[in-house]
């Protein structure tokens, strides 16, 4: 297996650092295009600093920074959870007891290949696509209100009996519900942990909000044919980027390719 990846900061961050970062194996990646080739056991993540919030890049930073720790002879599905319960704590506890860090926050979407299979983990909006002969397929569900709302999730903090028809078109309609650097208390609760169905020949396409949230001008089979291009693997990463920026993409811009 081998993963490319490609980061650029987004226009909204020209003058300041970029608050997404991605981890392949145990290298955390800030900017610009990189190669690894994939060892048995190993993580592959995108995590996006939150909009909004303060310093997006720290909490993006210490996530990935805490994964990249484990002891990759002995990582198994549940270490890799408790590091994330540990690092949303870590993240927790600075947006709480510094001014310059309040509310932190940042998604992350991460691909686990273990001894024991491989596993998706989920926590915010970045998204991870499979890639076949019937095109790209997304195995991760967004969790903001809209989404949340749709599959019948409890929301913490939101009105009883609130519905779709009450929140669409409002500014909370894709507000986050999960993200590190949440509550402790509830982050076990809503961590999302699927294991996932993935075949040689197959491709996983992960991106952050800044890619995928500015897709959609493309004409299907247009978008069909971004996520199967045989190119060159940075050709087709910079396509991508190219086509969020045609979408008016403002954001720092994440994407990963993984050959199977």
């Amino acid at each position: 297996m081998k993963a490319y990846a490609y980061v650029k900061k987004g226009l909204s961050h020209e003058k300041g650092v970029c608050e997404d970062a991605v981890l392949i194996n145990d290298t955390v990646i800030k900017g610009g295009y990189h190669e690894f080739d994939l060892s048995d056991h190993c993580l592959v993540a995108v995590a996006d600093g939150i909009g909004g919030s303060n310093r997006g890049e720290v909490a993006s930073g210490l996530a990935l920074l805490g994964l990249a720790s484990l002891d990759r002879s002995e990582l198994t599905i549940h270490k890799i959870c408790d590091k994330i319960f540990e690092q949303n704590r870590v993240i927790y506890e600075i947006g709480d007891l510094t001014t310059c860090c309040s509310r932190t926050g940042s998604t992350l979407t991460l691909l686990a290949k273990l001894e024991e299979g491989m596993f998706i983990c989920q926590l915010g909006n970045s998204r991870l696509y499979k890639v076949n002969e019937m095109g790209p397929i997304c195995l991760t569900t967004d969790r903001n209100v809209y989404r949340d709302l749709l599959n019948d999730k409890k929301i913490s903090g939101a009105p009883q009996g609130i519905s779709v028809d009450d929140i669409i078109g409002s500014p909370q309609q894709f507000m986050l519900t999960t993200h590190l650097g949440m509550n402790p208390h509830i982050i076990e609760e809503e961590l999302d942990v699927t294991m996932a169905e993935l075949n040689a020949g197959e491709r996983i396409i992960m991106t952050s909000d800044g890619i995928h949230d500015h897709l959609g001008h493309l004409p299907a089979d247009e978008f069909a044919a971004l996520f199967t291009s045989h190119e060159d693997p940075k050709v087709v990463l910079e396509r991508f980027v190219e086509a969020a920026l045609e979408g008016e993409s403002k954001d720092d811009l994440s994407v990963i390719m993984i050959e199977m």
